[in-house]
């Protein structure tokens, strides 16, 4: 059974440990996401994931795996995989910002993108990641039939243009032209 998961907006001074999810020098902000677990290894503990530095993003979720001890969070474009029983073993996401995160169209899998590709997490880690798909915007993602669909910007042609996703590759068809012969 795995651990229950909540996001929350204050860190009660009960003794509860927390974890900071950030490298040396980062003070916590009002933006970041703060989440509560109850873990069945490690006990209760809260933890703090620094928000990215894109006022303009306001991507933030959690996603836990009923079937692991991993969660997924993201906070205001930054993402991290974290270990519920050893919060301790923590990574973070392979791109950034994250401008769209979709937890509920795939079994075990997070789909992730940024302005420019798309990615894939399961509990395990990184799937996969497309190559760069779009200039500078992706839109109007789908998810059908073991295929991903949206719409990336395209700078030379200025215009959208379609791409298609293989959700067991991370390999896809069409998106953004970067050659300019």
């Amino acid at each position: 059974m795995g651990a229950k998961v909540r996001i929350t907006d204050t860190l009660l001074d009960d003794g509860t440990p927390y974890f900071l999810f950030s490298h040396d020098g980062y003070s916590a902000d009002s933006r970041d996401l703060v989440i509560h677990v109850q873990s069945n290894g490690s006990g209760a503990w809260y933890g703090i994931f620094p928000s990215g530095g894109f006022p303009e993003i306001e991507t933030s979720g959690v996603h836990h795996w009923p079937s692991s001890n991993k969660l997924f969070a993201i906070s205001r474009g930054n993402g991290y995989l974290v270990d519920t029983n050893n919060p301790g073993m923590w990574s973070q996401a392979h791109i950034s910002p994250i401008t769209w995160f979709d937890d509920h169209s795939l079994e075990d899998m997070v789909l992730v993108c940024d302005y420019r590709r798309l990615a894939a997490y399961s509990a395990l880690g990184l799937l996969w990641k497309t190559q760069q798909l779009s200039w500078n915007g992706i839109r109007n993602i789908t998810v059908e039939r073991g295929m991903i669909r949206g719409e990336a910007w395209d700078d030379p042609w200025e215009t959208w243009v379609s791409f298609l996703v293989d959700v067991e590759t991370g390999n896809h068809q069409g998106g953004a032209t970067f050659s300019l012969m």
